[in-house]
């Protein structure tokens, strides 16, 4: 078959042109690296006014009866936590746009990195003395500043990660949860010290500078602009790498194709989904565990953080097992199957925890249950842009941020709607089970309309008079077992 044929000619051209290099650790794990350490600190300040929220408000928080604190509501509180993804919504698409312009790393290492970390330095200062509007804006402004990390990391790994290894690599996304880990755990210790909740913001803005000097000096956009890279190793990537633009080459963006295109559209329908779900544990996870049960902030970080370590290291497991997978069943199968532990994996713990009453022991092994199950979406939907369309992976993974951030800023509002009672599990089910629902419909569309064949406008020359011609046909291997 064309598909037996393609993946013959790649494996003879990588096994006599381009070896894999002998070293297993390469130049494209270390940038993988890199990107991992961007998220961790990224979703440190992603999640420190979510574990800071509730210290501010709180007069017992800190040892130190001098930190200030302040009243804010619970509508107030959704409003904060809601405020950073509406300049992630604003920034997607413009990111992917300008990464595949300028280059990803630079990019994310000043505005993602250093400028995101100057806004969280200068939170405690707002919070104490300007008041909650220039919170607010200053929320916005890091929105918009790390709305820049997943389609740079997109375009970047683009460059750097052949088909045959991205299972390999999609342990990358889990930079996430341990930032949320760290973050949730630290954040109640620094809460409860001298320095008060402020030692929050401190903390995650000064890593995010540091991170971002060092992407700058060690980050690399692509094989061919780092300079110690073996000539082996690039020769094994691009010579592996689907047929892509050049670097400085910029890609003319098929809008109609992008808008029109059922498996695309399935895609950003399932982050929407997704987002939905996992904002709601992310950004409320604390104040429920706070709310409900009336853990001190130092056990109410650990107890929030205990998810996340579930789905930390179910990301690492299912990574490998998908990585294994990858070499007797074809990609359309890994994606779906993985999708749907994510999915509906997760929904049937968040359907039980707005079903049962439980103790707080039942709702965490609910919730670890849910974020563990839910670390499938890196083998699924994670990875489809790639699968789709590497050359547009940054603008696709930009345009598919922007619109799940909608459920991103919604999906915390309307809980803080919902729960006028922080303490009333009743009205938390309620909140869990929408959650479940909207993750249930996702996977269903993804089963159903999603694709992993790369697709036409994915060509550099698609809206040109003529097709560019490369010597490897497309991959297509849509259903079940590698022939």
């Amino acid at each position: 078959t064309l598909s037996s044929v393609s993946r013959v000619y790649i494996e003879m051209a990588a096994a006599t042109d381009a070896p894999k290099p002998a070293k297993t650790i390469g130049e494209r794990h270390k940038q993988a690296c890199i990107m991992f350490l961007g998220l961790v600190v990224a979703y440190m300040q992603r999640v420190n006014v979510s574990v800071g929220i509730v210290a501010m408000t709180d007069p017992t928080a800190s040892s130190n009866p001098d930190i200030p604190t302040v009243n804010y509501t619970t509508s107030e509180k959704g409003m904060i936590s809601s405020m950073f993804f509406y300049g992630y919504l604003i920034s997607g698409i413009p990111a992917g746009i300008l990464a595949d312009k300028f280059g990803p790393v630079k990019l994310v290492a000043i505005i993602g990195g250093i400028l995101c970390g100057i806004g969280t330095i200068s939170i405690p200062f707002a919070v104490t003395h300007m008041g909650f509007w220039t919170v607010s804006i200053l929320r916005i402004l890091q929105g918009l500043g790390q709305g820049f990390f997943y389609p740079c990391l997109n375009t970047h790994m683009a460059k750097w990660a052949i088909p045959q290894e991205r299972s390999q690599f999609t342990w990358l996304w889990t930079g996430s949860q341990l930032g949320t880990i760290i973050m949730l755990v630290s954040g109640g210790e620094l809460a409860e010290g001298a320095s008060g909740w402020p030692a929050i913001f401190y903390y995650s803005g000064i890593l995010s500078i540091t991170w971002g000097v060092f992407s700058l000096v060690f980050g690399a956009d692509s094989p061919s602009k780092h300079k110690y890279i073996t000539e082996i190793e690039r020769r094994y990537i691009e010579s592996n790498l689907p047929p892509v633009k050049k670097d400085g080459e910029r890609t003319k963006i098929p809008w109609m194709s992008l808008v029109s295109s059922v498996p695309f559209l399935t895609l950003a329908f399932n982050f929407i989904c997704q987002n939905w779900g996992f904002f709601t544990l992310l950004t409320l996870t604390p104040t429920y565990i706070h709310g409900v049960y009336g853990f001190s902030i130092k056990d109410n970080g650990f107890l929030s953080a205990i998810p996340y370590i579930g789905m930390l290291f179910g990301g690492f497991l299912l990574s490998a097992v998908a990585d294994r997978m990858s070499r007797r069943f074809s990609t359309n199968f890994i994606r779906k199957l993985f999708n749907s532990i994510g999915l509906y994996g997760a929904a049937a713990p968040l359907f039980a925890l707005s079903t049962f009453h439980t103790n707080a022991t039942g709702a965490m092994v609910l919730l670890s249950l849910a974020t563990t199950f839910n670390a499938g979406i890196f083998n699924g939907i994670q990875c489809n842009h790639l699968d789709l369309a590497p050359n547009l992976a940054g603008i696709l993974m930009g345009i598919t941020n922007a619109m799940s951030n909608i459920a991103s800023i919604t999906a915390p509002q309307w809980a803080g709607f919902i729960v006028k009672d922080e303490s009333s599990g009743e009205q938390w089910q309620i909140v869990f089970l929408v959650s479940a629902a909207i993750y249930v419909m996702g996977n269903t569309a993804f089963l159903i309309f999603g694709s992993t064949t790369i697709q036409r406008w994915n060509d550099p020359n698609f809206l040109s008079a003529e097709p560019s011609i490369s010597g490897v046909p497309p991959i297509c291997e849509e259903d079940g077992i590698k022939t």
